[in-house]
């Protein structure tokens, strides 16, 4: 039924394994091009991946607080504008700090698929 030809057929190779091939530099270079062609999107562990939309949600809402008080004070019919002046001031800075710092912090604790350490 099978022949030498076929497939299909089995067999002991004719020459002596080359025990001496070097196969830890190939696995090297095989993950080395994986890495440059294979990018993926880092992603945050499960307790943490609602926090970008509740800070975006902050600075939203914050956003417009601020739109909102800084019509307010254009208007000449409200008294104590400093309180009000003060309350859109330390919004904007809350604004500028979420802005600032949320992204890089969460990024430190982001999964990547590129792993640094498997390249040593």
């Amino acid at each position: 039924m099978a022949s030498k030809d076929s497939p299909y057929s089995t067999g002991f190779m004719s020459s002596n394994i080359n025990f001496d091939n070097d196969t830890e530099q190939m696995f090297k270079q095989i993950k080395r091009e994986e890495d440059e062609t294979h990018e993926s999107i880092p992603t945050l562990p499960y307790e943490l991946t609602p926090l970008p939309q509740y800070f975006a949600d902050i600075v939203d809402n914050a956003m417009r607080a601020s739109i909102n008080i800084e019509n307010v004070l254009k208007s000449k019919n409200y008294k104590h504008k400093d309180d009000l002046f003060k309350l859109k001031s330390n919004l904007d800075k809350i604004i500028k700090y979420l802005i600032r710092n949320v992204d890089p912090t969460l990024d430190k604790f982001a999964i990547r698929s590129r792993m640094d350490s498997d390249d040593e």
